[in-house]
């Protein structure tokens, strides 16, 4: 691969770790508002979402890694890697927090799910 190839390539990753950061803002979003509808059934589909983000975040680490491998970057250019690589694993590790209170299936009859200062909050 020539190094217009490899240009290419860095800004496809670009565009990956875009599309990565796009995932986790939407299911931060709408983390909010199912814990604001207390919406079981979306929780669901929002826990099932993240393993999506998890596969697009180790399709971006292989990626670069073969990358590394491949093309043997110069030191300006493995610093862009590693910090595609970072953000990577950055965008993935933001939702543990907002699925943990997906996870919590809130009950409808019970309104302890919000204390009631959080309640008034929303």
């Amino acid at each position: 691969m020539l190094r217009q190839g490899f240009q290419r390539e860095l800004e496809h990753l670009q565009d990956e770790v875009l599309v990565l950061g796009s995932m986790v803002e939407k299911a931060v979003i709408e983390s909010v508002d199912i814990l604001k509808r207390r919406d079981l059934e979306a929780s669901r589909r929002l826990i099932a979402d993240d393993l999506l983000i998890n596969e697009k975040r180790f399709a971006i680490e292989a990626d670069i890694l073969e990358l590394i491998a491949t093309q043997q970057p110069m030191a300006s250019d493995l610093r862009i890697l590693a910090a595609k690589f970072d953000m990577g694993m950055l965008c993935s590790q933001t939702l543990p927090g907002p699925l943990s209170v997906a996870r919590k299936r809130p009950s409808p009859a019970k309104s302890t799910f919000f204390s009631p200062r959080t309640a008034a909050m929303s």
